[in-house]
């Protein structure tokens, strides 16, 4: 009887957690902000695969639950030969009425399955391929629901199990039924290489042989309309207008922030993050970007993917969730859809720009370097010097011929100790690593362990303070809450996003230790207020002591509080 009556609880907590999780999904909409405020898009997207119809989970949706997770989850990993890998593009957003982002329905019929070849990329006339890019991907099992394969783009091959297809359009590859959890991929790719001069011809928007739907646009705000035509008041080309609104948006009067200032009521919200707020995250400046092109007559759209993610090795790269990202991409004759990048740097430190948007080198160069060239380059330092094995050549080259056996017994003898120094170095790799993974796992279970806002204030003092111990800076347990604050941005932290996220730190700390009430915060909220707080210091901290901090955090064996750093020398004093 017992054992029946824990079932039946369990089963009612099942039923009122699924019930809480559907009434979320169709007030979630409502409730996250468009480009400031409003809806996002609609939660749900129809798909049609035959008469069946299947959904999907909303992209901005799913992006702005990544970024705001404040955990570090993998998504996938990948190796590629690329030393400068591109954007992983999911999802394409097409329709846009005003204050909303929609994906048009993709066809998941016959001819649309995929048999690994895709099709030609849309406008490419093949002078923007480069050289041929492969790319092996695969998805963590932590990931649940992606129905969306994140690839490169253009791709022109897919090599995955299961049924999956591709939209000949956009070049998505999307399954009605699949989860890409745990899968692992083969994707072909080439790298697009146009340079600005090429773009700058690329022809006129009349001969674009696009469809109409990618220049739609509802009437705008007259602001709207004329900041555009101010930003773009020099460029003479469609692709001289993308770059200096890509330039307007990086040039340092635009802040990146997860949590930007709600709408007022009755405000345009295009018009708030355009004129007044000038806040937002990488969805707020693709969608912006992308509008103001189409009201300039360039074709434009939407991307949803993830940035190339942290290279961990020579050919080898890691997304997370924070690597997240929203793009815009504009239509070119001759090249198809190219990616801009309007988002500031700050946000998303592995976000990119494309290189056929940098400047252009000067084609005249002065003479001194050109003088001060040849010297070094005849005066070979020691990165430049002949590699070991053009020395070793020379010399056996030089040496009596030696018999076949004593040839054989040097090369296996050379093996040997070949072996040994790889198998040395691997071990000395895993065990830098070893102290790096215990910090991430640290972090994992302080935040898995919080269970009311309490907990999380607690959580994330622990956390800064393990993150100013392991960059060396000093951690004084007598000070209050309000000293640290105020060390802390005496110290070097830089006015702005930073200094906003260590006052609520600092603030949430006070209401736990002096406050009956418990604080007004939440778990995720202030993961992402330490991370911002980590980054920064980091940012301020020199490159050795950045590395330092990665590869040895001192937070694993100094217990702050009890040993902490003065200066040079240590003191004790109470807990915290």
């Amino acid at each position: 009887a017992g054992t029946a009556a824990a079932a039946g609880l369990w089963g009612l907590g099942a039923a009122g957690t699924a019930a809480v999780c559907v009434v979320l999904a169709l007030l979630l909409p409502a409730l996250v902000p468009g480009l400031t405020g409003g809806s996002v898009y609609s939660l749900v997207e129809q798909l049609r695969a035959g008469g069946q119809t299947v959904t999907t989970v909303d992209p901005l949706t799913s992006l702005r639950g990544s970024l705001t997770s404040g955990g570090d989850r993998r998504v996938l990993d990948y190796r590629t030969d690329d030393p400068t890998p591109e954007y992983l593009r999911t999802h394409v957003l097409d329709s846009f009425d005003g204050e909303t982002w929609t994906m048009s329905p993709v066809q998941a019929s016959p001819d649309h399955l995929l048999d690994g070849v895709i099709p030609r990329p849309p406008g490419s006339s093949g002078a923007s391929s480069g050289e041929l890019v492969t790319t092996e991907i695969t998805v963590s099992t932590e990931v649940r629901g992606m129905d969306f394969l994140p690839l490169p783009y253009p791709s022109s091959d897919v090599r995955v199990d299961g049924e999956w297809y591709v939209d000949p359009d956009t070049l998505m590859v999307f399954s009605p039924a699949g989860d890409a959890s745990g899968l692992t991929y083969t994707v072909t790719s080439a790298a697009s290489v146009p340079d600005g001069e090429a773009l700058r011809s690329a022809g006129s928007t009349g001969r674009l042989r696009v469809d109409q739907r990618y220049l739609d646009l509802p009437p705008l705000p007259g602001e709207v309309e004329q900041l555009a035509e101010r930003v773009t008041a020099r460029a003479e080309t469609s692709f001289d207008q993308a770059l200096a609104l890509q330039d307007w948006f990086t040039g340092g009067d635009f802040t990146y922030d997860l949590d930007p200032p709600q709408v007022p009521s009755g405000a345009d919200p295009l018009v708030h993050f355009l004129r007044d707020s000038r806040t937002g995250y990488c969805q707020h400046f693709a969608s912006a970007m992308a509008v103001m092109a189409r009201y300039l007559g360039i074709p434009a759209r939407v991307a949803v993917g993830y940035t190339a993610g942290e290279n961990v090795g020579t050919d080898r790269w890691t997304v997370r969730q924070g690597d997240a990202h929203a793009w815009p991409e504009l239509y070119f004759p001759g090249y198809g859809w190219l990616r801009f990048e309007p988002t500031p740097g700050e946000g998303q430190p592995n976000a990119s720009a494309p290189a056929y948007t940098a400047p252009a080198p000067d084609p005249t160069p002065s003479r001194e370097p050109q003088a001060t060239a040849a010297p070094e380059e005849e005066s070979a330092s020691p990165e430049q010097a002949p590699s070991p094995a053009s020395p070793t050549a020379s010399a056996e080259a030089e040496q009596p011929e030696e018999s076949p056996a004593a040839d054989r017994g040097g090369r296996d003898g050379g093996s040997a100790h070949a072996a040994v120094v790889a198998a040395a170095s691997a071990g000395a790799a895993v065990l830098l690593a070893v102290p790096a993974l215990l910090r991430r796992l640290v972090r994992a279970l302080r935040w898995r362990r919080v269970r009311d806002a309490s907990g999380a204030a607690r959580a994330a003092w622990a956390e800064l303070r393990d993150d100013v111990v392991d960059l060396g800076l000093e951690w004084n347990a007598a000070l209050s809450p309000r000293a640290v604050e105020r060390s802390l941005a005496s110290g070097g932290l830089p006015e702005g996003p930073a200094r906003e996220a260590l006052h609520r730190i600092v603030a949430a700390e006070e209401a736990v230790r002096y406050s009956p009430r418990p604080p007004a915060v939440t778990a995720v909220g202030l993961a992402e207020d330490c991370r911002t707080v980590r980054r920064a210091l980091a940012a301020a901290c020199g490159l050795p002591v950045r590395v330092r901090a990665a590869v040895l955090p001192r937070s694993l064996w100094a217990v702050p509080g009890v040993v902490m750093r003065v200066g040079r020398g240590v003191r004790r004093a109470p807990h915290a």
